[in-house]
């Protein structure tokens, strides 16, 4: 066998793309997603932890929160949410959430959240609620 050749082969794949990092495209959004209403259902979840000594004086306090959306918007709108900027939180979930740049007064720039929707295998018929 020979395996120092002066020959190439070339891998034939088609169409050549942009990859989508590039591009920031949203590969699972199809176009043309309608819905009759457009909605956002946000729940904010909070729980308060408190320790407190024997004598009465607060040794711990703290307001751990989540904030879950579902959103049916029509076509592929930005979708802020404001926060209060003193407020210290951490993003965790899905990687479908940026931070905004902040441009409107009171849109801090690393505070202002832009959740996306998070990928479905299939959409909903054209108007359709799920719950």
């Amino acid at each position: 066998r020979r395996y120092i050749t002066q020959e190439s082969n070339k891998l034939e794949t088609g169409k050549s793309r942009v990859p989508t990092t590039v591009t920031n495209a949203v590969s699972w959004r199809s176009e043309g997603v309608k819905y009759k209403k457009n909605e956002v259902f946000i729940d904010v979840i909070e729980s308060v932890n408190l320790l407190v000594s024997a004598n009465g004086s607060v040794l711990l306090s703290e307001v751990v929160g989540t904030i879950k959306l579902k959103v049916f918007l029509s076509g592929m709108p930005e979708l802020r949410l404001g926060l209060n900027d003193r407020v210290l939180f951490e993003l965790t979930g899905r990687e479908c959430r940026r931070l905004g740049s902040g441009t409107a007064p009171g849109w801090g720039g690393d505070t202002s959240p832009s959740p996306r929707p998070p990928p479905t295998p299939s959409l909903p018929p054209q108007g359709a609620r799920t719950s």
